[in-house]
Order: C-alpha cells, then sequence, then structure tokens
C-alpha cells in the first residue's frame, strides 16, 4: 500500500506526532511502516485485453465517400449572405462548434460520419448540402440559441410569365421550438413574404429525405426576386438541411443551386474521421470462453446493417468512431484503452427498442486468497435509464450478486458528459469458492449513449488492513494476518453519505480502548474517525492481528464507496481496503435479499417526496433510486426494472395488477401520476 500525506484525516484533527507509550521501540515501528507501505504485488488470476480476439468484417462502409480535406465552409455562393442576428431575434452566440454556428454547407457523407443519427439517410442529396444544425452546435460549449437566415443573390425573373415554383430537397428533423422558413422578396429585400414554415406544431414528425415543391405564385411584371432561408430558435434541437434548389416554371428551369462549387476544406472543431476499412474490425459473439447473452434483449436496429450493434461487441476503437451514429469523439474520449480493441456496449447507435447485453467472462479460478479485486479501463457517458451493472458469481453462473450498478441519470454522482477512469472493486470470496465469473450488463438503453470496457484484470488481494462491510451495512476492521500492526487512528469516509454516525461500535466505548477517543458526530454521513490520545497505552493490533466490529455503520444499497484510512504508529497513512459481501441488489429496501412486493412500500409511501439535506445513501432508502433528490417517476421505473429483474419479466406489471383489484390508495395514485410522464422521459437530446 501507499503511504499518503495525512490531508484532512484523523491524524491532523488530532495534531499526531508522537501518540504511542514509551515502551513501543522505534525499530517495531520503523518494520511496521515498511511492512504496510511496501506489501507484495497482487497474484493475477486474469487477464483480458480483447486483442487476441477474431474481429470479423462489418456491413458498413469500407471507404470514406469524402474528400478528408474538402468536407466544410462556412462561405456561402457568390452574392448569398448569412444573417446570424437577423432582425427581431436574438443573435447567434459565438460558442458552440464552429462548424455549425449559423448556415454551413457540408459533404452529408462526412456529416453523417461525424455526427450520425439518421444524418446519412438524406440521400437526396449526392454530395453537398446547406445545413442548419442546432443539435451539433451546441456539442460544445457557448452554445444557447440559433437564429440564422441566408438570403440568395437576386434571381433574374424578367422575360418570363405564368407561375413559378420552387423545387427542393429537404432534411428535417424537428425537436422542441426549432423552426424553419422560407421568404421570397420581389423589392431587392424591403420586404418579404413566407412561403413555408416548419416547426413541432405544422411539421411535428421527422421527414428526413423528401423532395418539395412550393408555388412562388405568378409572375406580374417583376424583373428579380431573392429567397431568404430561416433556421430559428434552435438550441439542443435537430437540423434543417437543403439541397438542389431549383426555381422553374412551365417550361423549365431558369435558376438553381446545388452548393458543389464552393470552397470546402478541413473541418475544424469536428474530428475528421479517418478510418476507411470496414474488414477485420468487429465480432458479435463471444470468444475464448468469454459468452454475449441477448436473453434479455429486445433492441432492434433501426436501419440496413446497424444490427451489428445489437449487443455487446469486441471492436476496433478507431472503426467505433466512425460507423454511423456513433462518432462524437468516443475513440478520442477513451484514451485509457491504448490498444487497438476494446467491448462496446452503444444503445446510442440506434433508436429503437430497448439494448440489454451481457458480456460474460469465462471461469476464472481462485486461489486460497480471502478477497480479489476486478479493475477495468472504461468508458462511460451516462444517460436516462441506461444502467452499467457489474455482477459476480462463484457457483458456475448458477447465482449473481451485484458488484456495482450505475444509473444514467446520476448525475450528481457521474459526469453526464464523458468519463473515464480505472475502476476497482474489491469483493470478499465465500469461503470454499474455488472460482469466480463476472458479466457485465448494459441494460435499460434506448437511444441512449455507451458503455466501453478494456484492460480487465481480476487479482488476488494483497492486503492486511481491511474494512469488510457485510450485506446489512455491518463492518469489521481487522488484520488478515497477524502481523504486529500498530495502529493509532483511522477515518472511515463517503462521498454519497453512505455512513450511519449514530450506528458507530466506537473503540473508545470498548473494554480495552479507554485511551481512545471519537472524532466524528453521531449525526454524521460522511465521515466517521477514532484515534489515540497522546500518551495512550491501549494501541490497535500487535502480536496476532486483531479484528474489531464498527457496527452498523453503512446505509445498505448501492453506494459501496467508503474509504478506510489508517493511521499507525509512525505517523504514516495508508489506504486500507474495504471489502463488501456484495449480496445486495439494486431496489432491495428491506434488505431481505429479493426485489419483490416488500420493497415496494418503500416506494410507494414516499412517492413525491423531496428530500432536501439528506445525502444521496440517505434519500436511496426513501425511494430515490436515481439520486436526484426526490421520488419521482424515473426512480418508479428503475423500481420496476429492478423488480423484473429479480421476479421476471411482467412480474412488477402482474403485482400491480393484483394491487388495482384491491387498491392501496397511495399505490393508485402513483401509477395514475405517472401514466402519461412516462411519454416524457423517452426522448433526449446530444
Amino acid at each position: 500500500m501507499k503511504v499518503l500525506h495525512l490531508g484532512k484525516t484523523i491524524a491532523r484533527k488530532l495534531g499526531f506526532s508522537t501518540r504511542f507509550a514509551s515502551g513501543v521501540a522505534s525499530a517495531a515501528i520503523l518494520a511496521v511502516g515498511i511492512l504496510f507501505a511496501g506489501t507484495a504485488d497482487a497474484q493475477v488470476l486474469f487477464t483480458e485485453d480483447f486483442e487476441s480476439w477474431t474481429l470479423e468484417d462489418s456491413g458498413f462502409r469500407q471507404s470514406l465517400p469524402y474528400d478528408p480535406a474538402a468536407v466544410w465552409t462556412n462561405t456561402a455562393p457568390a452574392g448569398w449572405t448569412i444573417d446570424n442576428a437577423p432582425e427581431g431575434f436574438t443573435p447567434t452566440p459565438d460558442g458552440g462548434v464552429t462548424e455549425w454556428r449559423g448556415w454551413g454547407f457540408a459533404d452529408i457523407n462526412w456529416w453523417d460520419n461525424v455526427s450520425g443519427q439518421l444524418r446519412g439517410d438524406f440521400t437526396n442529396s449526392s454530395s453537398y448540402a446547406m445545413i442548419g444544425d442546432g443539435d451539433e452546435w451546441t456539442d460544445l460549449p457557448g452554445g444557447g440559441t440559433m437564429n440564422t437566415k441566408i438570403t440568395t443573390s437576386p434571381i433574374n425573373i424578367g422575360g418570363y410569365s405564368g407561375d413559378l415554383v420552387l423545387n427542393f430537397d429537404s432534411s428535417w428533423r424537428p425537436y422542441a421550438s426549432q423552426t424553419g422558413t422560407i421568404e421570397v422578396s420581389y423589392d431587392n429585400g424591403s420586404s418579404w413574404d413566407e412561403i413555408l414554415l416548419f416547426d413541432s406544431t405544422s411539421k411535428p414528425n421527422d421527414a428526413i429525405n423528401e423532395n418539395l415543391e412550393i408555388s412562388l405564385g405568378a409572375v406580374g411584371g417583376e424583373t428579380s426576386m431573392q429567397l431568404r432561408f430561416g433556421y430559428l430558435n434552435a438550441g439542443n434541437d435537430w437540423w434543417w438541411a437543403v439541397d438542389n434548389l431549383d426555381v422553374q416554371d412551365s417550361t423549365g428551369s431558369l435558376w438553381s443551386e446545388d452548393f458543389e462549387g464552393l470552397p470546402y476544406g478541413d473541418s475544424v472543431d469536428e474530428v475528421n474521421p479517418g478510418y476507411t476499412e470496414n474488414t477485420d474490425v468487429i465480432a458479435t459473439t463471444g470468444q475464448n470462453g468469454w459468452v454475449i447473452d441477448n436473453s434479455q434483449n429486445t433492441y432492434t436496429a433501426n436501419s440496413a446493417n446497424r444490427e451489428d450493434f445489437d449487443s455487446w461487441v469486441i471492436i476496433d476503437k478507431d472503426y467505433w468512431n466512425v460507423v454511423p451514429d456513433a462518432g462524437q469523439n468516443r475513440d478520442t474520449q477513451f484514451t485509457a484503452a491504448n490498444n487497438d480493441h476494446i467491448a462496446v456496449a452503444d444503445g446510442d447507435v440506434s433508436e429503437q427498442g430497448v439494448l440489454n447485453t451481457l458480456l460474460v467472462t469465462p471461469s476464472i479460478p481462485l486461489t486460497s486468497t480471502p478477497a480479489i479485486t476486478l479493475s477495468l479501463d472504461e468508458s462511460w457517458r451516462p444517460e436516462g435509464s441506461s444502467t452499467a451493472v457489474i455482477e459476480v458469481s462463484y457457483d458456475g453462473g448458477n447465482s449473481w450478486a451485484q458488484v456495482s450498478s450505475r444509473v444514467g441519470d446520476e448525475t450528481a454522482t457521474y459526469d453526464p458528459e464523458i468519463s473515464e477512469t480505472r475502476s476497482a472493486f474489491s469483493l470478499v470470496v465465500p469461503g470454499g469458492a474455488t472460482e469466480a465469473m463476472f458479466r457485465f450488463g448494459y441494460m435499460n438503453s434506448s437511444n441512449n449513449w455507451w458503455w466501453a470496457i478494456d484492460n480487465i484484470e481480476v487479482s488476488a488481494v494483497a492486503t492486511n488492513l481491511t474494512l469488510q462491510v457485510d450485506s446489512d451495512g455491518t463492518a469489521t476492521f481487522s488484520n488478515f494476518t497477524p502481523d504486529d500492526a500498530v495502529v493509532v487512528g483511522y477515518s472511515i469516509s463517503s462521498e454519497s453519505g453512505a455512513l450511519r454516525g449514530d450506528q458507530l461500535n466506537a473503540l473508545s466505548d470498548k473494554t480495552g480502548y479507554e485511551d481512545w477517543v471519537q472524532l466524528s458526530d453521531d449525526e454524521e454521513a460522511y465521515l466517521l474517525g477514532e484515534g489515540l490520545l497522546l500518551g495512550g497505552t491501549d494501541v490497535l493490533g500487535g502480536v496476532g492481528g486483531f479484528s474489531e466490529s464498527l457496527g452498523d455503520i453503512w446505509i445498505a444499497g448501492p453506494y459501496a464507496d467508503l474509504k478506510l484510512e489508517v493511521l499507525l504508529s509512525d505517523g504514516s497513512i495508508l489506504n486500507a481496503d474495504v471489502l463488501f459481501d456484495n449480496t445486495y441488489k439494486f431496489g432491495d429496501f428491506n434488505l431481505d435479499g429479493v426485489v419483490d412486493e416488500g420493497d415496494w412500500p418503500t416506494l410507494r409511501d414516499n412517492q413525491r417526496g423531496s428530500f432536501a439535506g439528506m445525502s444521496q445513501a440517505e434519500s436511496y432508502v426513501f425511494g430515490d433510486m436515481d439520486g436526484d433528490g426526490d421520488n419521482d417517476f424515473q426512480d418508479f421505473s428503475l423500481f420496476k426494472q429492478a423488480f423484473d429483474s429479480d421476479q421476471g419479466a411482467g412480474a412488477f406489471a402482474a403485482f400491480l395488477s393484483d394491487q388495482a383489484n384491491v387498491p392501496e390508495p397511495s399505490s393508485v395514485l402513483l401509477v395514475t401520476a405517472f401514466a402519461g410522464v412516462g411519454i416524457l422521459g423517452l426522448r433526449r437530446r446530444k
């Protein structure tokens, strides 16, 4: 273990310098410090970096259908003007993604590669198009509301008679307040008539690949006209793209613009995908003893060749960044994965159904170690109901216990954007266990983001000082081996506030530790601790090791984030291991080992509750399953998922049906109150 600086620890609170009896020899003190500061390396039991997996061809494009050096420009055709501060509208801010600040022009295949999400379905545009894209613009800070108009050069209509029409190709994907307009002027822009209005009311549905024809009326002696296209009130919405403009009379075309001859160049803020091959890039079935289990999956691909992503896949990291509906810097953000192959579950690639997929390790033989550590690199971009679950089995996969569960909308705990980290979980091995298996579940994802993992390692824990936490919250502080450790202080912390200070079975209250003092309050949820007073002789440990119960101090639940710092007799501080037995199930409020009707009253009785002033772990006990400080529809949805996961698909609906036959008022209230709200949670923006 590593010796740390004191920081804000129990040692600093007590002002430790020399806190032992004079009879403790300095040589023994130094020996203890060396022992715990430099424990032996852990025995590695299993590793996987996915590099040995055989990857297959993908159905996606084989080469880039565009010139990477000629993809985008904001230079309009000659005589056209772009106005990002149109009269009557708030000016478009200077921030956001440069390429999409106001009307711009881009290769549609490149636009699809960097942005995805059905943009590539604008097949009427064969190359370049004029694009307003609020969704992509707001992917960098400094955006807000985009209001932009573009006006054509004067179009000569002198000598023409009869009705004129404007024919063009359009890709319109509406959301919220985004608005599209077309206006026409016959007096050099002094006045304008609106001839088209798109918004969420007049055109509420996707029209991603459409040819339109709009009447401009009869020419009555006018000699010139101009068209003006507005993309207005757009924030983190979707887009409007147009191409192949053509003004016609009864005899044919009199003016056209397809945006092909503009001075296109390289991108500015958008990463330009450079991957060109689709050979040997993906594996969709298990190898090397691994299993990809989609038995709980209801996910369906929403266009050709996207079925590759209806489960966990092992994929070339660079290729992952350029497949349709991917991009958005996936590979450049996941820098911890420094190899070619990674495991990915990506619900964002498609938007239909619910992705529930499990990646299961082979059986891992165990040594006689009392504990193991699972570590891995991961890129977790959470959103909505998407859930990343890690479970362990010690009986060949017949039963599973939760190691970790993270829900997408826990934004108070998890970075709502990109996050990557090396994660580690220490586990107590049940007596007699000779093998372990892990499975990684990406669950309940419907048009959400992703979870990617790499460099998985399982090792035997090489430690002595530990805090073992049982599923009921009881914590035991012990020395695994009979080394002569001399402990004179400790602190236990929890960032989520998962401690119960009033349940601390303090050493200072026990016989033989009269020289110890409790330093934390009974109401404390974030930090507990004790220390030996100056001149005291009742050290913890010595020959033969020690094991002391500290009581029911953990709020049993999903917040297994306790950290233990130990102060040794030489003044050094160690980060010791905290081991959870990991039998707790998400949603098991009454701690009986199952998620069933016995847990329902917790959610029901606290519906619509607000838990201001409570920690996340404290409010969870009242049904706040997503950690946002209240008990609402999102928590109801998460409980349903946990109930069905434990009892079988449809079990919660059957339970509520029984409740409706003999209704409890609050049960009916909760279900009816949120019956319509669920629709609002299905759509997410990026």
